[in-house]
């Protein structure tokens, strides 16, 4: 009895420490560059999430989480092209087991030689230990990136 005692302790306490106070939490931002729009894809564990308060960014976010967080994102992400501002819309989102995933799109034209430049600080406000990783898909090329509180830009 003792014994289950302090394993349920030991459980519980590695989980608290695990979400409060461990650092190096990524966030993925997955970016899927077509002619015609560009496909946002935005993971985070529901654990990390539920660490950071977003209710000051917007109040209505425990009954509009995906909508708070498509508009957190625009906040506190710059996508350009060509120093043309980008504005990602919502389309949908979902849990998976531990994992909240909001997709959005911008419906704008992509031309092979456009410069891009992603800015991004999301979360980073909130905990400087905190990463968001880029991944940029387009055609066959596949290339990641991770952001932290001292790079939060990425040119190309």
């Amino acid at each position: 009895m003792i014994k289950a005692i302090i394993i349920s302790c030991l459980m519980m306490f590695s989980h608290y420490h695990n979400t409060v106070f461990h650092g190096g939490h990524v966030a993925t931002f997955s970016y899927q560059i077509e002619s015609e729009h560009i496909l946002l894809e935005f993971q985070i564990e529901s654990d990390v999430l539920n660490h950071f308060d977003l209710t000051d960014a917007c109040p209505n976010y425990k009954s509009a989480r995906a909508y708070c967080i498509s508009q957190y994102i625009n906040a506190h992400q710059k996508f350009t092209l060509d120093q043309e501002n980008i504005e990602f819309e919502l389309v949908s989102s979902k849990s998976n087991r531990n994992t909240f995933i909001v997709k959005m799109i911008a419906h704008v034209e992509v031309l092979e030689d456009q410069n891009m430049l992603i800015q991004n600080d999301c979360f980073i406000s909130f905990d400087r230990r905190f990463e968001n990783r880029i991944i940029i898909r387009r055609k066959n090329a596949v290339r990641s990136y991770l952001l932290d509180h001292q790079h939060q830009t990425i040119h190309f």
